[in-house]
């Protein structure tokens, strides 16, 4: 098994999370724009916009909830094996 470094999926986990944002907000904005041109906030269609948002943010939760998963998968690892190393070295010693 890999050696996985905590603190590159915590990076992953943030990098995901605003790729998702970003990419929500750019979709809707253009989706609300389509009877214009793009960026024309004065003649932007919120009915446009709202099904996308909506549709986006459910994508995004689920995508940044399984990261978040296996990022919590691979803390738990390392802290159970840092307590295992832990006892071994103090001799397994009984209460």
């Amino acid at each position: 098994m890999k050696n996985k470094s905590v603190f590159s999926q915590i990076i992953l986990l943030v990098a995901v999370a605003i790729i998702c944002i970003v990419l929500t907000v750019v979709i809707a904005l253009i989706a609300g724009s389509s009877s214009t041109t793009i960026f024309d906030f004065q003649n932007l269609n919120f009915a446009n916009t709202i099904p996308i948002l909506v549709i986006g943010g459910f994508v995004s939760c689920v995508v940044v909830g399984i990261t978040v998963l296996f990022v919590s998968r691979t803390v738990f690892l390392k802290v159970r094996d840092y307590f295992y190393e832990e006892d071994k070295n103090n001799g397994g010693s009984k209460k």
